[in-house]
C-alpha cells in the first residue's frame, strides 16, 4: 500500500456542517431521521450511525496509534527540543515513540525487534503536523548558544540607544565591519549524475587550502567600503596586490588573520572612504576582539570622530548584519566562481593570486543595497528595534530553573493524580524496557439511548484510537528528556566581555593599563629570548670546539705517503698507524707518540 493513498471512493463526501445540522434537528425532535437525511443531503445510514456514536466527523481508514491529543504533545516536544538546539532526528523520534507506546502499554503495530516506530507512522505523523519538517540544522557552537542571552543583548541595545540619542546617526553614517575567511579550496556545488552512483567526486585545488582573511564593511543605507585582503605570508609580492574590488587594499600577516597593526591600517582606509570628523561622526558596529580594542585604535577613533559600539562575544550570528545577510550568499557565489574557473581552466589549480579576482566576481554579484538594508533591519540596529528578538529566541540561555521539564498540563496532572478508586490497573509489563508505571483504564462513556427519539449528541475525540480506554502516565518528556545545564567547575575564572561603547572616555584608562601590561610582558619575553639565545650559542660553541678536537682520525700509510714522521723523520710503511696533531696538523707514527687514542692528540711542540 502506498504511503500517500489517493482516494477513489465517493464515501464520506458529505459535508460535516450538514451532518451537524441534521443531528441537531433530530436531537431537537424537529425532524425524523429520514427527513433530516433527505433535507440536509446526508446518507440515512450514516446519520443513524452518528446518532448512536455521538460524533459528526467523517473518518475512514485505520485509526492512529496515538490520539490527536498525544500527538500534539509529541509535536510540541519535538519543536521545543529543536528550539533548544537539541532537535530529534528521524531515528530518535521513531525510537522514542516506540518506547513511549511500550511504557504506557499502548497497543501498536511497531517493530518490536528493532524497537522502532515504522516509517509509515513517521510519514503519517509529518503529514498530520504540517508545522514540523525534516531540516538540516546550522552548526552552532555552545559558546554562541550560551552567549545569546537576553541580558547581554539588551545591554547592546542600551549602548546603541545611547549613541543614537547623542549623535542622531543617519543610515549612511552607520557601518558594520567584520572579517571572514576564504580559501583557494572551494566547496563544490551539487551536480547532476547517474542514480545509484556510489562515488561522485568534484575537482578542487587541493585537500586543504590556505586561509585568506577579507574585511568587508557595509552601511545601513546600502553603501560598501572596499575590502581589505590579508594573505598568510611574511612578505607581500606585487602580483597579489591586484584584481580585487576597486579601492581594495592588500596586507599580509604570518597567520593570515587580523592583527592590531592591520586593524589600524583598516581604520585609516575606512576614514578615507567614509570621511568622518568630530563634527560629523560615523558609527561602527563590530565585535570586541582583542585586535580591535587597542589604545592605538581608540586614539585614532577619538581624533577622527568614529564612534564604536561592540556586540557581545559569540553573538555575531544574530547581531552582525554582515553575518546575517551578506557572508552566506557571498561564500556561495565565491564557490560557484571557483567551480567555473576549474571547469574553464582544465587541470589547473586555484592559486593565491587567483583568489582576489574570483572574490571580486562574487562580491559584485552579492554586494547589493537590498542585502545591506535587510541586514541592519534583521538585527534591529537600523531602524532601531530592541525587541527584534522574541522571548523564545533566548530558550537555552535562561536560568537553570527554566531548563527543567516542561510544566505539567491539566491532562497530565489529572493522569498523575488519578487514584486507585477511579482506575483499573493492568497487569505488569513483560517488555525489556525500564520499569513502567501501571497503566490506567477508564470506563467508556455511552449515550443514554440509541433510539431515534432519545438520541443525544455526545462530543467525543475525533481521533479515537487504540488508546481510547488508556491514560498516559509516562509523558514523552521523560523518555526524551529536556537537556539540562550541568555545573561547570573552572580552575581559573575568566572575566566575561560584554557590549561596550569602545570610544567612551572611561575605556581609555583600561586601555592604557592593558597597553602597559603588554609592553612589560614583551620586555620580559625579550629578555628571556636573549638569554635563551646566548645560552644556546654558548652551548653550540662548546659542542663545536669539542667536536673539532675529536675529529682526529687514524690514517694508514696510503693516505700520508708524502709526509714524514715529525719525530723520526721516516716515511711510513704499509700497516702502520699515524696520528695527526689537532693544532699544527703534522703527522707522527702512533708508536712515536705517548698517547693511546688519536682523539684530541697534540704533539710535543704544540703543548
Amino acid at each position: 500500500m502506498p504511503r500517500k493513498y489517493v482516494r477513489v471512493t465517493e464515501r464520506t463526501r458529505w459535508d460535516e456542517n450538514d451532518m451537524k445540522r441534521a443531528l441537531k434537528a433530530v436531537n431537537d425532535r424537529k425532524l425524523g431521521v429520514r427527513k433530516a437525511a433527505k433535507q440536509f443531503n446526508v446518507p440515512y445510514s450514516t446519520l443513524w450511525d452518528k446518532l448512536k456514536q455521538g460524533s459528526s466527523t467523517a473518518r475512514m481508514g485505520r485509526r492512529t496509534v496515538f490520539t490527536m491529543e498525544v500527538e500534539l504533545q509529541i509535536a510540541d516536544h519535538v519543536k521545543m527540543l529543536a528550539s533548544m538546539f537539541y532537535g530529534l532526528t528521524k531515528l530518535e523520534l521513531r525510537r522514542a515513540c516506540y518506547e513511549f507506546a511500550e511504557i504506557n502499554q499502548i497497543k501498536h503495530p511497531f517493530n518490536k525487534e528493532r524497537k522502532l516506530a515504522g516509517n509509515d507512522w513517521y510519514y503519517g505523523f509529518i503529514r498530520r503536523h504540517s508545522g514540523i519538517s525534516l531540516r538540516k540544522p546550522e552548526p552552532t557552537s555552545l559558546n554562541r548558544i550560551n552567549a545569546f542571552n537576553k541580558i547581554d543583548v539588551q545591554k547592546f541595545f542600551e549602548n546603541l540607544k545611547i549613541v543614537y540619542e547623542k549623535h542622531k546617526f543617519p543610515p549612511e553614517k552607520i557601518f558594520n565591519v567584520d572579517e571572514t575567511g576564504i580559501t583557494n579550496v572551494h566547496v563544490p556545488q551539487k551536480v547532476l549524475a547517474a542514480k545509484k552512483m556510489r562515488r561522485l567526486g568534484a575537482i578542487t585545488s587541493g585537500e586543504r587550502g590556505k586561509n585568506i582573511t577579507v574585511v568587508c564593511t557595509m552601511s545601513a543605507s546600502g553603501g560598501y567600503v572596499p575590502p581589505l585582503f590579508i594573505y598568510p605570508r611574511q612578505r607581500l609580492p606585487p602580483h597579489l596586490c591586484k584584481d580585487g574590488p576597486p579601492g581594495s587594499i592588500y596586507r599580509c600577516s604570518k597567520s593570515g588573520w587580523m592583527t592590531e597593526d592591520l586593524f589600524y591600517d583598516w581604520l585609516v582606509h575606512f576614514s578615507k572612504h567614509s570621511h568622518p570628523s568630530v563634527d560629523s561622526p560615523v558609527l561602527i558596529i563590530m565585535d570586541n576582539h582583542t585586535t580591535h580594542t587597542t589604545l592605538k585604535a581608540f586614539e585614532f577613533c577619538k581624533e577622527n570622530g568614529i564612534v564604536v559600539v561592540s556586540i557581545p562575544p559569540h553573538t555575531s550570528h544574530r547581531l552582525q548584519p554582515l553575518d546575517v545577510t551578506f557572508y552566506g550568499p557571498l561564500k556561495t557565489a565565491y564557490n560557484q566562481e571557483c567551480g567555473s574557473f576549474l571547469k574553464v581552466n582544465s587541470y589547473e589549480k586555484i592559486l593565491q593570486e587567483n583568489v582576489a579576482s574570483l572574490f571580486t566576481k562574487a562580491y559584485n554579484r552579492v554586494a547589493t543595497i537590498e542585502k545591506a538594508v535587510k541586514g541592519f533591519l534583521s538585527t534591529g540596529i537600523f531602524p532601531f528595534n530592541e525587541n527584534i528578538f522574541p522571548e523564545e529566541e533566548y530558550t537555552l540561555s535562561q536560568d537553570q530553573d527554566q531548563l527543567q521539564d516542561p510544566p505539567i498540563g491539566d491532562d497530565e496532572h489529572q493522569f498523575r493524580s488519578a487514584t486507585p478508586e477511579n482506575v483499573i490497573h493492568d497487569g505488569p509489563s513483560t517488555s525489556g524496557l525500564p520499569q513502567k508505571p501501571p497503566a490506567l483504564k477508564y470506563k467508556k462513556r455511552r449515550s443514554s439511548s440509541d433510539s431515534d427519539s432519545s438520541a443525544i449528541l455526545e462530543e467525543k475525540s475525533d481521533d479515537e484510537d487504540f488508546t481510547t480506554d488508556k491514560t498516559i502516565v509516562w509523558p514523552i518528556s521523560k523518555i526524551s528528556p529536556v537537556p539540562l545545564k550541568k555545573p561547570c567547575l573552572r580552575a581559573k575564572a575568566v572575566q566575561k566581555k560584554n557590549s561596550i561603547i569602545f570610544t567612551a572616555t572611561p575605556n581609555k584608562v583600561e586601555l592604557e593599563e592593558r597597553e602597559r601590561r603588554r609592553k612589560n610582558k614583551e620586555e620580559v619575553d625579550k629578555r628571556k629570548t636573549v638569554k635563551v639565545r646566548l645560552e644556546a650559542r654558548s652551548k653550540t660553541s662548546t659542542e663545536t670546539k669539542s667536536k673539532t678536537k675529536s675529529k682526529t682520525v687514524i690514517y694508514t700509510e696510503c693516505n700520508i705517503q708524502d709526509n714524514s714522521c715529525m719525530f723520526c723523520s721516516e716515511f711510513g710503511k704499509d700497516g702502520e698507524l699515524w696520528y695527526a696533531c689537532t693544532s699544527c696538523g703534522e703527522w707522527a707514527h702512533a708508536e712515536c707518540t705517548d698517547v693511546e687514542k688519536p682523539e684530541g692528540y697534540t704533539c710535543d711542540k704544540c703543548r
